[in-house]
C-alpha cells in the first residue's frame, strides 16, 4: 500500500469513527456501533474502488445499512460503486458513487426481524413442478 493510499485509509477510518455516535442511534441494540464501523472499514479496505469513491455517498451508504441493522460485510449487505452522473457547479460530471445493497442474508434477517415470517426455505423448482 502506498503512502497516499494509507492517507486515504486513515481519512476514511477517521470519518467512520466520527459517525459512531450516529451509528449508535441508528443501529439495533444487538449491534455495537464500534463493531459496525470495523466491519465497514474492513469492507472498504477489501475493495480499493470504495477508497476512491465519493466519500459523502460512502458514508450515506454506511448509514443506510446501519438504519436497516445490516452489516456491510458482503453477506448481509454490500457497498457497491457505480459511475453516476451528477450536477456540480452547474455542470454534469461523472462520479464514483457508493450504494448500499442488502444481500440475501440481510433480506432474510429483515424478514425474520419483522415477525411476519416464521420459516424460510429454498427448494429447487424444475419444469413441471
Amino acid at each position: 500500500m502506498t503512502s497516499q493510499e494509507l492517507t486515504v485509509v486513515d481519512r476514511v477510518r477517521r470519518d467512520l469513527d466520527k459517525m459512531v455516535p450516529q451509528f449508535r442511534q441508528a443501529l439495533p441494540a444487538s449491534i455495537r456501533p464500534e463493531r459496525f464501523a470495523r466491519v465497514a472499514m474492513t469492507a472498504i479496505q477489501s475493495n480499493p474502488d470504495l477508497l476512491g469513491a465519493d466519500r459523502r455517498t460512502l458514508m450515506q451508504s454506511c448509514m443506510r445499512a446501519a438504519q436497516h441493522g445490516l452489516l456491510p460485510d458482503g453477506r448481509e449487505a454490500a457497498l457497491v460503486v457505480y459511475n453516476t452522473k451528477v450536477k456540480q457547479d452547474g455542470k454534469e460530471v461523472w462520479i464514483k458513487a457508493v450504494q448500499y445493497q442488502p444481500m440475501i442474508a440481510g433480506l432474510k434477517k429483515l424478514a425474520f426481524k419483522g415477525g411476519d415470517i416464521a420459516d424460510w426455505r429454498l427448494r429447487l423448482v424444475r419444469e413441471g413442478d
